[in-house]
């Protein structure tokens, strides 16, 4: 007797799934962009006055 094998389509496994995807600056919160932004030009402020604070000393050699 012949048995008719019928080929289903499986899911997709987890692995192969796509990343879910970020939200957009437009649908965050307007207190959420913000405080994104203050947040951000902290980093700024602080990364600027490391990058001034190492020109303004000139190196002393002990040599």
């Amino acid at each position: 007797m012949q048995y008719r094998t019928v080929l289903r389509p499986r899911g997709q496994l987890t692995l192969f799934q796509r990343p879910p995807t970020e939200p957009l600056w437009r649908d965050l919160p307007v207190e959420a962009r913000a405080q994104a932004v203050q947040l951000l030009a902290k980093l700024l402020r602080e990364h600027r006055e490391r990058l001034c604070a190492g020109h303004a000393e000139p190196e002393v050699r002990d040599e």
